[in-house]
């Protein structure tokens, strides 16, 4: 009963997406009861997995197990949030969205984090940063202040190039702030 999609549907439909869709549907009462829900991680400190299961699963910590030993960074906390006062512009050349002054604090969080780089965390490897945002032209700007900047090894993707890639640190670029919406 499963189905096969076109490929540009295929981010709407997963396996995972498919079999919950599935279920969901089935009169039978186990199946109306089930629900898949990934209860071990082990690429990620507890703070960090903590956060995505009360906030995005079922509101209780501990529902995801944090199972590896990622040691954390000791100065900065595993999760953090930082408000840029930028304002997002539109680059009508790209069709795409930027914020300049998020651009100066993304690069600025980079260089922080490579200054300050654990011993705990191994040998400094730049490319284990990576810097994502959904904005084509806002990781343009990016990579060209990472270069100038000479963090040229830093990985700078779109959300949709990172899944099932790991990274040490991950610094989200949004581009839109409550001022641009």
């Amino acid at each position: 009963r499963l189905f096969s999609v076109k490929d540009r549907e295929m981010p709407d439909y997963t396996l995972l997406n498919r079999l919950f869709h599935y279920y969901k549907r089935e009169e039978h009462e186990v199946a109306g009861k089930s629900r898949i829900i990934f209860n071990v991680n082990y690429r990620s400190v507890k703070e960090i997995i903590d956060f995505v299961s009360v906030n995005f699963y079922v509101g209780e910590v501990d529902i995801i197990k944090a199972s590896g030993d990622v040691p954390r960074h000791p100065t900065f906390y595993p999760l953090m949030f930082c408000h840029v006062p930028g304002k997002a512009s539109f680059n009508s050349s790209n069709l795409s969205w930027y914020n300049e002054f998020e651009v100066l604090q993304v690069v600025e969080k980079v260089d922080s984090v490579v200054k300050s780089w654990p011993v705990e965390w191994g040998t400094l490897e730049p490319k284990e940063i990576c810097v994502v945002s959904a904005e084509t032209y806002q990781i343009q700007c990016l990579r060209q202040k990472l270069r100038s900047s000479r963090l040229t090894s830093v990985t700078v993707e779109n959300v949709f190039n990172i899944q099932g890639k790991q990274f040490r640190v991950i610094i989200i670029s949004t581009v839109h702030t409550c001022e641009s919406c």
